[in-house]
């Protein structure tokens, strides 16, 4: 979670693979789901710059 503006937070979301990308490049999409997300294709999986502990209180 990121403090916004001074008083929002928000949470970085990833763009999920479409069912395109699946049909056409399965073998490369669950490659890189395998290096970045553990395998799961969720918008609430952290993206390739999400290193910070999702779950430690916000520096402010």
């Amino acid at each position: 979670m990121y403090l916004s503006q001074g008083c929002h937070y928000s949470h970085p979301q990833r763009l999920m693979f479409s069912s395109f990308d699946y049909s056409t490049n399965e073998d490369n999409v669950k490659a890189i789901l395998g290096d970045l997300s553990n395998g799961v294709d969720d918008r609430w999986s952290r993206v390739w710059w999400d290193v910070a502990d999702n779950d430690s209180p916000i520096a402010e």
